[in-house]
């Protein structure tokens, strides 16, 4: 639907369409509107925002896309769709052509993290946004590629840097005035291969956005007229509405677990992957280099989703984190953030809180704080004391997390050991647990919001209030159990000693 609004610069043309996950757009140009209008009732979300001037569409490309005749919408359709922009009006010489890369680097990097923002508007940055807009922009844009050891460690230059070199196809290599919607449809498909998280692409980008309009607006480095034609970039993916929490039952993070005890036991017999064999492991993983990183792997999930840690929260507790004097509570006061061990949690609300321990995670701290002792980390680098880096801790989620998830079926969330903490509201919220005690264990204010539906799917399983969690939790762990021992069986291996 189209709607014309009267507006003292003029009338404006509103598109809406609800149906199709609550798409709307204002033209200043009724033919755009009306061709988005189009697009979007034939297409959907898959129709990215058109450009708002007059459309320019070769009559044979809008016939094909308002076509009742199925066509696979590619790239390259898109692109061309998307590429309503002039070329730039000024060619420029060899010698003073920034590339993208250099341009976030040199012009616009230093401006932005020292809270300089497009339009001059000042705004200090938090330093976890400017290390994830870094971690996104060196996977899509720079495509880094580093060199390691033999052990799996980057390997540092003279100066103590760590050596990497940008992706020989990567866009950072592109001239700046040449970058075109193409490109940036591209980096989207980039995020998928790369399994980048969307909020962390729906920051990257925002920042690619201001990058250009920076570049079209700032005139002092010489980028003038001929710039000033900022990318259209790819409709930003709809964010999960905070009602949209499904609930998450015990039988899957089980699962999860019991995937890693078979990887420890395979590593302990010695099982690896060579040439013309396939030993067949969960979700295609690698076998890990020890038993211990199975073993440790099984422990970081279970906590996960029995004591409503966060995934730095759990990689910071210590041994002082299990206080004897409060018996079936984890005191959380410190996370790890990229191998350093700072105060608090991640919520300001809550500086420190009490998590209530469900099932047998009880047991599985107190085994944890005896062999760490009161300053040792209850899940230090496996193989060491030390705390878990950033960089080791995403390749254990990309390479094992999240391949595993998938195969045990956690489903959309399956990338993110983060989302492990459902299955803690889930059990709580079916035990008739009080919302307000659920979310000072979580550290959260949302049980009554993010997790409203989840009351609804219990309801309808008649869960709500009569949900035994000990006895259910027993019942999925014993299941789980007597699955691997039937896997591990078919595979010659005995079951692995488990810990109490």
């Amino acid at each position: 639907m189209v709607e014309p609004r009267k507006r003292k610069s003029g009338t404006v043309y509103r598109v809406r369409r609800d149906r199709d996950g609550g798409l709307t757009a204002t033209f200043e140009n009724q033919g755009a509107a009306n061709l988005q209008d189009a697009l979007w009732g034939r297409w959907g979300a898959r129709i990215p925002l058109l450009a708002d001037r007059e459309p320019t569409l070769p009559v044979t490309l809008r016939a094909v896309l308002l076509s009742r005749d199925t066509v696979d919408l590619t790239d390259d359709l898109l692109a061309r769709l998307l590429s309503f922009q002039p070329t730039a009006g000024v060619a420029r010489t060899s010698h003073d052509t920034l590339t993208v890369g250099e341009y976030i680097i040199e012009v616009f990097m230093p401006k932005w993290q020292a809270g300089t923002l497009p339009g001059g508007t000042s705004n200090p940055l938090a330093k976890k946004t400017v290390k994830e807009m870094k971690r996104g922009l060196n996977k899509i844009v720079f495509e880094l590629e580093y060199e390691y050891d033999a052990k799996d460690n980057k390997l540092l230059d003279d100066d103590g840097n760590t050596k990497a070199v940008w992706g020989s196809s990567a866009i950072a290599w592109t001239s700046l005035e040449n970058v075109r919607s193409g490109d940036i449809l591209r980096l989207d498909a980039r995020v998928r291969a790369e399994r980048i998280g969307l909020e962390v692409w729906r920051k990257v980008r925002g920042f690619l956005l201001q990058m250009f309009e920076y570049a079209a607006l700032d005139t002092e480095s010489g980028y003038g007229e001929e710039l000033r034609n900022p990318v259209a970039v790819v409709k930003a993916p709809p964010q999960s509405k905070p009602n949209a929490r499904a609930a998450y039952l015990p039988m899957v993070f089980e699962g999860i677990c019991t995937d890693f005890l078979e990887l420890a036991a395979m590593a302990d017999a010695g099982v690896r992957r060579v040439r013309g064999y396939d030993p067949g492991t969960p979700g295609g993983v690698p076998v890990p280099p020890t038993a211990e990183r199975g073993f440790q792997a099984a422990d970081l999930v279970e906590l996960l989703a029995l004591t409503s840690g966060r995934p730095a929260e759990l990689l910071g507790a210590t041994g002082r984190s299990v206080d004897v004097t409060r018996p079936g509570y984890l005191h959380i006061y410190q996370r790890n953030i990229d191998g350093e061990i700072v105060p608090g949690t991640k919520s300001a609300a809550y500086p420190e809180k009490w998590a209530l321990l469900l099932g047998r995670s009880q047991e599985t701290v107190a085994r944890l704080s005896r062999a760490s002792g009161p300053d040792g980390l209850l899940l230090p680098f496996p193989g060491t004391t030390r705390p878990w880096t950033e960089d080791e801790y995403e390749r254990w989620q990309q390479t094992y997390f999240g391949p595993i998830a998938r195969a045990c079926g956690l489903g959309k969330d399956s990338d993110d050991p983060y989302s492990l903490r459902h299955f803690y509201a889930t059990i709580r919220v079916a035990a008739g647990h009080v919302p307000q005690y659920i979310e000072a264990s979580m550290g959260s204010s949302l049980a009554t919001t993010t997790y409203n539906s989840i009351f609804r799917d219990l309801e309808r399983l008649g869960k709500i209030g009569s949900y035994d969690i000990k006895a259910e939790l027993a019942e999925a762990r014993a299941q789980a159990l007597a699955d691997l021992e039937v896997r591990l069986k078919r595979r010659g291996l005995p079951m692995p000693k488990l810990s109490s």
